[in-house]
């Protein structure tokens, strides 16, 4: 009786002129730890007409995993992911960013989550990890790390940072990440918020680890403040998506109600963040993120990549 092949697992990359930190990532990723349980393979697409990510791939000798390299030709990042669903043929797909690196038996954890829990995605944490040259002020103020929880911990959204789902989750949608977010970004947090709507199940696996590389441009005020409005910007473009008008209005009415709750504290956040400058940097970006809420009732979109 011939032995049942294991399921096979496809990493999707999409990448943006960064061929440093995608040969770090790739060379994380071609000897990953299977345990016999998966076969798997990588799937780049770049998202820069100049291909600049092709001669990165080019320069890998002998990889021990199939690697596919394409371009989209159109700068947008959904296109980009919708590309390496549709290039994708395995069991499942994994999603990890091109400023990142994984540890060796990362796929491995995150496979053995989904499988021991029986759900239908796990994501995982995303450690920042800094140039040596960085302000002390940006290492302190812990901006950039994101909330972790115990493992199986259900979720009600995701990110593509650090994440396994199963195809046929994904491919149940002809086009799974809205290609409208492809310029402001929150396609990830809006296909995965469709998908638990769907009562598909995501769970948190806090073992599954992978960092990311903080570049001395975003290791600045002027990104952090960028970042926050224009994470309040899109979360209220996908909130009013295709809403009536009287629910828009009271969803301007509680932005507002909290920009003047954190307007009000300003004055003992000021004191606190003399000592602690995590509270100080909290309460700003705070600020500027519902800005960015107020901003998108008059149709403001952020652009982030433009």
């Amino acid at each position: 009786m011939k032995k049942p092949q294991p399921p096979h697992i496809d990493i999707c990359i999409a990448t943006y002129k960064r061929p440093l930190l995608l040969e770090k990532l790739v060379e994380s990723l071609v000897n990953q730890e299977t345990g016999g349980f998966f076969t798997y393979s990588l799937i780049i697409i770049d998202n820069d007409p100049e291909r600049s990510a092709s001669e990165t791939i080019k320069n890998i000798e002998k990889p021990p995993v199939l690697i596919s390299y394409d371009c989209q030709l159109v700068k947008n990042i959904s296109l980009t992911r919708n590309l390496a669903v549709k290039k994708s043929t395995g069991e499942f797909l994994a999603f990890i960013d091109d400023d990142e690196y994984a540890c060796v038996d990362w796929l491995l954890k995150l496979y053995s989550c989904l499988t021991r829990y029986k759900v239908d995605c796990v994501q995982g944490p995303v450690i920042s990890y800094f140039p040596g040259n960085t302000s002390k002020w940006v290492t302190r103020s812990d901006f950039l790390n994101r909330e972790r929880y115990a493992t199986g911990t259900p979720l009600f959204s995701g990110r593509t940072g650090n994440c396994l789902i199963k195809s046929e989750v994904v491919r149940q949608f002809e086009v799974p990440f809205d290609p409208g977010f492809g310029l402001t970004g929150g396609e990830d947090s809006s296909f995965f918020r469709s998908i638990v709507n769907l009562n598909h199940t995501i769970i948190w696996c806090d073992e599954a680890e992978v960092y990311e590389y903080v570049t001395p441009e975003r290791a600045t005020l002027k990104w952090l403040l960028q970042r926050s409005f224009r994470g309040g910007n899109i979360h209220i473009i996908q909130k009013n998506s295709q809403k009536n008008i009287a629910t828009k209005i009271i969803n301007l009415h509680f932005s507002l109600a909290k920009l003047l709750t954190v307007l009000a504290a300003s004055p003992l956040c000021l004191i606190i963040g003399i000592f602690e400058i995590k509270f100080l940097i909290k309460s700003i970006t705070k600020l500027t993120e519902y800005f960015g809420q107020i901003a998108a009732f008059w149709g403001v979109e952020y652009k982030q990549y433009k």
